[in-house]
């Protein structure tokens, strides 16, 4: 009789995603749970200027903890790429697309591992292994951007906050930008920081709010290929636990 192999029933190690995400950015890989049927869509956003290779991921329009991932890249010019779920209820509602999850491409090639993106002071191995690091959304959006262009929109926010611009310079231009950029899978956003060579490109989180981890992708040799925020849209179980 032909040998049975059986799922496996091991919980994933410490730091990695519970989503295949190399599978999340091939183009029309499919998923399906008991609501609905999705469909992946590739999307070029934008090229992400990275003037230090310190990397910064969070919501914003509320940049509260300025600190860059610990594993930094070279300085340069990188893509990102939204995938895009296509979803089709299976019983009630209508079709519609979500941004599943943000790739920045830092290098060609198929990732050999992933692992979740830590910041000074935050230790995987404390980590219980349905739990993950990330940063939390209150606006449904979500970035990627230089570590020098984060402190100076930081201190230009503050500025317009003092001046009593309670809007800002930053949700201004992000806004107009995404807007200007509406599709039906939400938006993204491109803009220039002054005084900077960085800029910060923006895209719709998946569902909303909430709090997302973001991956590297690394390569047999221990290079980082990419770094992937996971925005929590196709089905996964189970959901790890978030740790601010």
């Amino acid at each position: 009789m032909p040998k049975v192999t059986k799922p496996s029933t091991a919980k994933p190690a410490r730091g990695a995603p519970v989503r295949d995400l190399a599978r999340a950015f091939k183009h029309g890989a499919k998923y399906k749970d008991q609501h609905a049927a999705y469909t992946v869509k590739l999307v070029d956003l934008a090229a992400v200027t990275l003037p230090t290779g310190k990397i910064f991921a969070a919501d914003p329009f509320a940049f509260h903890r300025i600190e860059p991932f610990e594993r930094t890249v070279k300085k340069g010019t990188y893509a990102v790429i939204a995938s895009i779920a296509k979803i089709a209820p299976l019983k009630k509602g209508r079709p519609q697309e979500r941004v599943a999850a943000a790739m920045l491409r830092i290098a060609k090639g198929e990732p050999a591992s992933w692992i979740n993106a830590t910041r000074k002071g935050q230790k995987l191995g404390k980590l219980e292994s349905d739990h993950f690091f990330g940063y939390g959304v209150d606006a449904g959006t979500g970035c990627f951007c230089d570590i020098s262009a984060a402190t100076a929109l930081k201190a230009l926010d503050e500025v317009e906050h003092a001046n009593e611009n309670w809007e800002g310079w930053l949700m201004a231009k992000i806004s107009k930008g995404m807007l200007a950029s509406k599709q039906a899978w939400g938006s993204g956003s491109a803009i220039t920081v002054p005084d900077t060579k960085a800029n910060v490109v923006a895209f719709s989180s998946g569902w909303g709010d909430g709090f997302y981890g973001s991956y590297w992708g690394i390569s047999a040799k221990g290079e980082p290929l990419c770094l992937v925020t996971d925005f929590g849209v196709y089905p996964a179980e189970p959901r790890p636990e978030p740790v601010v």
